[in-house]
């Protein structure tokens, strides 16, 4: 798995009533979240921001996974896995600590399943924009073709704006016995613009895997290396630009010092 390089901030807010969100505290500034903490429990918690749910619902979302599958040794995914929300590992289950987050479906764990993400506005200014990056990854081959499919929106319990710059599609596979160590990845990074969230305001993604058909023969998939930017309304490059030529015209009107 391919490493987000840089820091790493984990600012956390609550709004009354709510799950935890991630507070976004500073524009152009990375964001970002590798699953890494998670450990290597089958019923670990969730990173802060983060929830699993069967729709594109952040508020009814749950904040553990239920199982913990690794790529190689004890605890590797085979193809008679039992489905659930994985906590994979890169390597052994039990000692790898690099991680991701995602699914293995089955006929008694169904697909559509979705992973979604709140963060909060705490920069003091409007946010118009969000670059956005993050890997998808496959431990274990399927059957069945899978799509991951990726929304946005302003509304917790109803993420519905899509934007398929963030979508993969998975072909099947001819088996559901390959297991890949380490995982196969794929890097997406795209922006999303012409956005308007206030400070103080919520704001909500959402990962929607589903199986062609059906459940069963599900490919071990995941999120990885998540990284967030906030940008802010062009206004605001404007009058930093304003401020430093009025500085730099002052600097040129000032006497000079006598002798």
């Amino acid at each position: 798995m391919k490493k987000i390089l840089g820091i790493i901030v984990f600012a956390a807010t609550t709004l009354a009533g709510a799950k935890a969100q991630v507070a976004v505290t500073a524009l152009n500034t990375a964001f970002s979240q590798n699953f890494d903490g998670m450990g290597s429990s089958g019923t670990a918690s969730l990173p802060t921001g983060f929830g699993l749910n069967t729709t594109r619902n952040f508020s009814t979302a749950t904040t553990v996974t239920t199982l913990a599958y690794g790529t190689t040794g004890t605890g590797v995914v085979n193809g008679t896995s039992s489905g659930g929300a994985i906590n994979w590992a890169n390597g052994i289950t039990a000692t790898s600590t690099d991680r991701s987050l995602g699914f293995l479906t089955t006929g008694s764990f169904t697909s559509p399943r979705t992973i979604v993400y709140a963060f909060t506005n705490n920069t003091g200014s409007l946010i118009t924009g969000l670059n956005l990056g993050w890997d998808y990854e496959k431990s274990r081959s399927g059957s069945r073709a899978f799509d991951w499919t990726f929304f946005h929106g302003a509304t917790a319990t109803a993420i519905n704006t899509a934007a398929i710059s963030g979508d993969q599609s998975y072909a099947a596979d001819a088996n559901n016995t390959v297991v890949s160590n380490p995982p196969l990845s794929i890097s997406e990074s795209f922006s999303l613009t012409g956005l308007s969230i206030a400070n103080s305001s919520t704001y909500y993604l959402a990962w929607n895997l589903a199986g062609n058909g059906g459940s069963t023969n599900g490919q071990g998939l995941s999120i990885d290396n998540f990284s967030l930017i906030a940008v802010p309304e062009p206004s605001t490059y404007a009058l930093l630009g304003l401020g430093l030529g009025a500085l730099w015209f002052l600097r040129r009107k000032k006497p000079a010092a006598k002798a």
